[in-house]
C-alpha cells in the first residue's frame, strides 16, 4: 500500500484543521475525527464513528494533530523567513499572552502572508510524511488526479 502525494495533502490539511486522521494500513482508506480528549462525555457521537475504527481495522494508524509546542516552533523558525522589522514584530507577538492569535493576525495583515501558507503547508506535509514512515508507509511522490 501506498500513500499518494494529494492524499498526504488532504491528511494534512485535516490534521492541521484540527482532526487526527486514523488510517487503514492495509487498505490506504482513512477517517478523521476530531481528538475525542477535547470533548466532554456528551459529544460522544463521535466515540461510536472512533469505535467502529477501532472495532473494525486491525492494522490502523493514528495521524496525530501537531502539539502546540510544534506549532509554535513552526512560528519561530518562520520568523526566520522574514524582513528584520516584521521579525520584532512577530517575536514580540509571539512572546505576549495568546502567541497563535497574535501571530496569526499579524502575518493574516501583513506582505507575508501567502508565504506563511506555503511555509505551513510544506511542514505539515512533512510531518505527515514523517508519520507514515516511521509506520512503515510508503509514498508515492505521483500526483493522483
Amino acid at each position: 500500500m501506498k500513500i499518494n502525494k494529494n492524499q498526504i495533502l488532504d491528511i494534512a490539511k485535516r490534521l492541521e484543521n484540527g482532526y487526527n486522521v486514523y488510517l487503514n494500513k492495509d487498505t490506504g482508506e482513512y477517517k478523521s475525527l476530531p481528538d475525542v480528549s477535547e470533548f466532554s462525555a456528551d459529544n460522544d457521537f463521535r466515540t461510536d464513528e472512533l469505535r467502529k475504527i477501532i472495532d473494525h481495522w486491525e492494522n490502523y494508524m493514528i495521524c496525530t494533530r501537531m502539539e502546540p509546542w510544534e506549532i509554535f516552533e513552526m512560528m519561530e523558525e518562520f520568523i526566520y523567513k522574514v524582513d528584520s522589522e516584521f521579525q520584532g514584530k512577530l517575536l514580540e507577538a509571539l512572546y505576549k499572552s495568546k502567541p497563535f492569535d497574535n501571530f496569526q493576525h499579524l502575518v493574516e495583515i501583513s506582505r507575508y502572508r501567502d508565504d506563511w501558507f506555503a511555509f505551513k503547508d510544506e511542514k505539515y506535509i512533512n510531518y505527515v510524511k514523517d508519520q507514515l514512515k516511521a509506520e512503515g508507509i510508503d509514498i508515492d511522490e505521483q500526483e493522483r488526479r
